[in-house]
């Protein structure tokens, strides 16, 4: 059997981020950006990444 030292469970979310946004569209509108960013969270993630980074 496989021991661990930790285990985490929980939700685990996406943000997604856009920029910039000079306006808000209208209903059923489109308008470009230049960058979309992913960026993980959540609580059992946020516990995770920051249990490797220290320990």
């Amino acid at each position: 059997m496989s021991q661990y030292d930790a285990v985490f469970v929980g939700l685990t979310l996406l943000d997604i981020a856009g920029r910039p946004v000079s306006a808000i569209p209208a209903g059923g509108g489109v308008q470009f950006i230049e960058q979309i960013r992913l960026n993980p969270a959540g609580g059992s993630l946020n516990t995770a990444n920051f249990s490797q980074h220290f320990g």
